[in-house]
């Protein structure tokens, strides 16, 4: 059970990272200086979260792969 539960942590961590990769690369384009500033802040805003969110999961991987290995 407790190994499901981590798959679906990794998969999920692995997904958000994809996503967050895309959006990084896109921040970079001449399509996004293109867009509102507002809107610029907000995907901004948006590229911050996701790179807290993919650092938490990552340590609760961590965490649950040391409750495994005991």
């Amino acid at each position: 059970m407790a190994n499901t539960f981590l798959t679906r942590l990794i998969t999920e961590r692995d997904e958000l990272s994809t996503k967050f990769n895309a959006l990084g690369s896109f921040l970079k384009t001449e399509a996004f200086n293109a867009i509102a500033t507002e809107e610029k802040a907000r995907l901004h805003l948006q590229f911050a979260i996701m790179e807290h969110y993919v650092e938490v999961l990552t340590l609760r991987i961590q965490f649950n792969e040391t409750l495994d290995s005991k």
